[in-house]
């Protein structure tokens, strides 16, 4: 028996090591990985179900206007932190300061810009660069319209100086 107050003797047998994990092979990988994205593509659609229905009432309310929608666009508080625009209002039928305002609320919401973000936050971005991107070229082509076709064609350019 040990003295009181004598320190604690260990054990001579040291604890058996745990079996080293089996080994599996490349097949059962793949279909882990398989399932797996299965699995993410499954929440991703329903996830793309409730930001087109958001999506769906934004694009209602502003009546698929460019102009609101970009003035709009801070409602989204899960893409911006702050005004995108930083309260500067949007002059309608300025092509210059469209194309302006839309790259530059464009870019913060590009959806490369959110890979490492909440599935839900990359697929609202998803959506909306979508949605305010069709809604740009329709603006675009009624302004090419108006001017008389002085706005020229994507990708276009004049070289005849």
């Amino acid at each position: 028996a040990a003295a009181a107050g004598a320190p604690a003797r260990w054990c001579a047998t040291a604890p058996a090591r745990p079996a080293p994990p089996k080994r599996r092979s490349s097949c059962e990988l793949l279909g882990d990985r398989l399932r797996a994205e299965e699995q993410e593509r499954e929440r991703k659609a329903k996830v793309q179900v409730a930001a087109r229905k958001l999506l769906d009432q934004f694009s209602e309310r502003t009546q698929g206007d460019i102009y609101l929608m970009l003035q709009d666009a801070h409602l989204f508080t899960d893409l911006f932190i702050s005004d995108p625009l930083g309260g500067a209002k949007l002059a309608r039928g300025d092509a210059a300061a469209l194309r302006r305002t839309h790259h530059k609320v464009l870019a913060r919401i590009h959806p490369d810009r959110h890979t490492g973000s909440a599935l839900h936050v990359r697929v609202q971005a998803e959506e909306l660069f979508k949605l305010l991107g069709e809604a740009y070229e329709r603006e675009r082509a009624r302004l090419a319209a108006v001017s008389g076709g002085g706005g020229q064609a994507r990708g276009s350019s004049d070289l005849s100086a």
